[in-house]
């Protein structure tokens, strides 16, 4: 993992660069200006959110990461999205862009299926 030394040191130019032609030191330029954008952005994501009530569980980087409070999720499946977030009163919205069929497997859990247009699927 690099250190927070060693990522600091990715921003700022190298002394070998100025041999460069001047395009290729311009391309550089904007290549770190991205990789500081991209690292905020990627910061903000997985960011410290003590007050977050939406946490992604098992990721790709080996931790469960908070997203910002009330954040949507959302989840492509066959037939169409569904969204999931966190309204006011407390429960949890779950909306499809078709009709949702609900199947309670247990006291504490369920299954959503959306039930779109599923003639595509045989096409």
């Amino acid at each position: 993992m690099p250190t927070e030394e060693h990522k600091a040191h990715l921003y700022e130019p190298e002394e070998r660069e100025q041999k460069l032609p001047q395009w290729a030191q311009y391309l550089l330029l904007d290549m770190r200006r991205e990789m500081r954008a991209l690292r905020s952005t990627l910061d903000a994501t997985k960011g410290d959110h003590p007050d977050s009530n939406v946490k992604l569980w098992g990721t790709t980087v080996g931790e469960h990461v908070d997203l910002r409070k009330n954040s949507h999720i959302s989840f492509k499946m066959e037939a169409g999205n569904v969204q999931v977030y966190h309204e006011r009163n407390g429960r949890l919205r779950v909306q499809g862009d078709y009709r949702l069929v609900v199947y309670p497997e247990a006291s504490n859990a369920l299954s959503v299926e959306l039930e779109g247009d599923h003639d595509h699927l045989n096409r």
